[in-house]
């Protein structure tokens, strides 16, 4: 089974899992857990991980699906098809933006 339908569809990892259970599920898909580990632990990874957290914490965002587009502006819709038609108008004024002299 894909990793993906693993997590989005059996529900194989708990919704806010340690280290030690992000590497025991990766290493059942080829990925060594200690090099997982070591990963995770790399400073770079910490601060990527920690700029993720606080963008998210900024933006409200709750779960997915969560857009935000250029940076500026969070997309809420009735549904997911909702948000996709209100992110295009966005992206699509945005580069009409960009174009501009």
């Amino acid at each position: 089974m894909p990793c993906s339908r693993a997590i989005h569809e059996r529900g194989a990892l708990p919704r806010n899992p340690t280290a030690q259970e992000l590497a025991t599920f990766y290493a059942d898909y080829g990925v060594s857990s200690e090099r997982f580990l070591a990963a995770l632990a790399d400073p770079k990874v910490d601060a990527q991980m920690k700029h993720a957290a606080d963008t998210a914490r900024v933006w409200d965002l709750e779960g997915t699906p969560a857009l935000v587009v250029a940076g500026r502006y969070r997309v809420l819709g009735r549904d997911f098809e909702d948000m996709l038609r209100i992110a295009d108008w966005l992206v699509a004024r945005e580069r009409q933006v960009a174009a501009k002299p």
